[in-house]
C-alpha cells in the first residue's frame, strides 16, 4: 500500500494542473465564439431589418 500511494500521487499531481487548463481554454474560447456569433447574428439582423 505504501508503495502504491507514492506512485499514484505523482500521477494525480501532474494530471490535475493539466486538465483544468484545457477545459478553461476551451470554455473561454467557446464563450468567446458563441458571444461573437451572437453579436454577429444581432448585428446582421439589425442591418437586414434596417435595410
Amino acid at each position: 500500500m505504501a508503495e502504491k500511494e507514492p506512485r499514484d500521487m505523482p500521477r494525480k499531481l501532474p494530471a490535475l494542473p493539466r486538465p483544468p487548463k484545457l477545459p478553461d481554454v476551451r470554455s473561454v474560447a467557446g464563450t468567446v465564439v458563441t458571444g461573437a456569433l451572437g453579436l454577429a447574428v444581432v448585428v446582421v439582423g439589425k442591418l437586414k431589418r434596417g435595410r
